[in-house]
C-alpha cells in the first residue's frame, strides 16, 4: 500500500484515506476541496492534494503551497524533489507522492525507512557523509549506473543533482562534480549544490589500495575524521577502476595485493598521464621494503603496523586540522 498518512490529526483526513485506499480518487479530491476551505493553512491538507494531483503541475503547486506554510516540512521537500525529477514522464503517478519519505530520491523505488539506503539501487542519499558514500558496500551497481544514466539525460536542476548523489554512491568523483555543476546551470542559486561543489574542491581525496578490511577501516576512519575524502579498495584491478574515476591528491598502496604487486601499481600510476604527479605512499610490514618502494618510484613509505599520527604525517596533514 501506497498511502503513508503522517498527519498530526489523522481524523480529519479518514474519510481521505478511505477513498484513496478504495482508488475512489475523485472522491479523495472533493473531500480535499472542502478540507482546503475549512483548514486553508494545514499543510498536510495540500500534501494529500499533491498525492491525488491531477497532473504534476498540479501536484508541485500544492507542494509549494505547504512549503510556502513550512519552508522546514522535509516530506514535502521529498515530495517536490521526486516529482520534479519524474513529473514529466507519461507513466507518472502522483498517488505515489503518498508514499515518500518511503521513496528513493534517486530511483523512485519504495525502500524499507528503517534502512539508511534504498533496497532497490543500493544508494545512500539522505547524507552528507562523501566517505560512505564513495564506500557503500550496499550499491546494486547494474541498476544504480542506468538510473543515474537516466537522469543525465533529464534537463533539470533535481535530475543532475540527484545523478550526482547517484555518481558519488558509485565511487565517481569527477562525473559528480560535473553533475553538480550541471545542477547549477539549471539553478545558480541552489545552495546544497554550491556546498557540495565547495566541498569537493577544498578536501584532499586520498585513494587506498589495501587488501585487509582491517586496515582499510582504520585508514577510512582517521582520514574521515580529520576531514579527507578518503575510497578504500581491497585489490590492484579495483585501484585502477577507482583511479580512473576520483582526482586523487595521493595514493596509499599495501606493497601486497591479492591480483598483483603494489610496487607495479605504482609504477602505472606515474605511467598514466593524468596521474603522473599524484604522489604514491607504500605500506608494508617488510624491513627492506622501503627500498623497493623508493624504486618503483613511491614517493613515501608507511611501515606496517602504522598509528593514527604516522598515517596523517605521511600525507601532511596536520592533527590541528580535524574536521
Amino acid at each position: 500500500m501506497l498511502i503513508d498518512a503522517t498527519s498530526r490529526d489523522s481524523g480529519r483526513f479518514h474519510q481521505v484515506h478511505k477513498a484513496v485506499r478504495e482508488h475512489d480518487i475523485e472522491a479523495a479530491r472533493g473531500l480535499l476541496d472542502r478540507l482546503e476551505v475549512q483548514y486553508p493553512l494545514d499543510e498536510e491538507v495540500w500534501m494529500w492534494k499533491a498525492g491525488v494531483a491531477r497532473t504534476p503541475a498540479e501536484a508541485v503547486q500544492a507542494l509549494e503551497r505547504a512549503l510556502s506554510l513550512n519552508q522546514h516540512n522535509d516530506r514535502a521537500l521529498r515530495m517536490l524533489s521526486v516529482v520534479r525529477v519524474y513529473g514529466s514522464e507519461g507513466t507518472f503517478e502522483p498517488l505515489k507522492l503518498l508514499s515518500v519519505p518511503h521513496i528513493c530520491r534517486i530511483c523512485a523505488q519504495r525502500h524499507v525507512r528503517t534502512f539508511q539506503w534504498c533496497r532497490a539501487c543500493g544508494c545512500l542519499a539522505e547524507t552528507s557523509d562523501i566517505n560512505g558514500m564513495l564506500n557503500n558496500a550496499h550499491v546494486i551497481r547494474h541498476y544504480l549506473e542506468q538510473v543515474v544514466t537516466d537522469l543525465e539525460r533529464r534537463p533539470n536542476a533535481e535530475a543532475a543533482y540527484a545523478a550526482a548523489i547517484g555518481r558519488l554512491n558509485l565511487g565517481d568523483l569527477a562525473e559528480a562534480a560535473g553533475q553538480f555543476e550541471r545542477a547549477l546551470k539549471f539553478d545558480p542559486d541552489d545552495s546544497r549544490t554550491h556546498e557540495w561543489l565547495d566541498l569537493l574542491d577544498e578536501r584532499q581525496v586520498v585513494v587506498a589500495v589495501d587488501p585487509n578490511g582491517m586496515v582499510r577501516y582504520a585508514i577510512n576512519n582517521v582520514l574521515s575524521h580529520h576531514g579527507l575524502i578518503i575510497r578504500t579498495v581491497a585489490s590492484a584491478a579495483a585501484g585502477i577502476r577507482t583511479l580512473s574515476r576520483l582526482r586523487p591528491d595521493a595514493v596509499l598502496i599495501d606493497l601486497n595485493l591479492p591480483d598483483g604487486d603494489g610496487l607495479e601499481l605504482c609504477r602505472r600510476i606515474h605511467r598514466a598521464p593524468n596521474l603522473a604527479n599524484v604522489p604514491v605512499i607504500m605500506m608494508s610490514g617488510g624491513i627492506t621494503d622501503r627500498i623497493k618502494a623508493r624504486m618503483a618510484g613511491a614517493e613515501g613509505f608507511l611501515q606496517k603496523p602504522f598509528d593514527a599520527a604516522s598515517l596523517l604525517a605521511a600525507l601532511g596533514v596536520r592533527q590541528a586540522e580535524a574536521a
